[in-house]
């Protein structure tokens, strides 16, 4: 299966909680390939990159999505010219 590397914006009230090594622990345990890191003030996001199945990060999107105080998440693909493909809120 081929490998997708997706980079996501979580919005929310979720810097300075452990949100970062929550969604890093979280994309091992699911075999992928994480980073995160937040974006500095005024913004309330975290940068996630995430690489691997494309199943896999569809799974891992949805996960953090129902994570308390992210009301937001936004994807990009890596590599492509169009930036956002899509986003949801709660």
């Amino acid at each position: 299966m081929k490998e997708k590397k997706i980079v996501y914006l979580a919005s929310g009230d979720i810097q300075g909680v452990g949100f970062r090594d929550k969604v890093k622990e979280e994309a091992k345990k699911r075999g992928l390939s994480c980073s995160a890191e937040n974006i500095p003030p005024p913004e309330r996001k975290v940068r996630i990159e995430l690489e691997g199945k494309w199943i896999d990060v569809v799974k891992m999107a949805s996960w953090i999505r129902s994570i308390e105080g992210v009301d937001g998440l936004v994807s990009f693909p890596v590599g492509n010219k169009e930036a956002s493909a899509s986003k949801n809120n709660k």
